[in-house]
């Protein structure tokens, strides 16, 4: 997810872009999205160590 959401980013790009990704309301998929800000968090943590 972090690297697709830094797929964005362009040489020279001076607005802020906002990667928005779509999921039906009620299903694993939705589930799953709901868990990436925390697993992102813990990856983040492990990198700076």
């Amino acid at each position: 997810m972090r690297q697709a959401s830094r797929r964005s980013w362009r040489i020279g790009q001076t607005e802020p872009v906002q990667v928005v990704f779509m999921a039906y309301r009620n299903t694993l998929q939705a589930d799953a999205l709901k868990l990436v800000p925390q697993k992102l968090q813990s990856s983040l943590a492990v990198e700076a160590s």
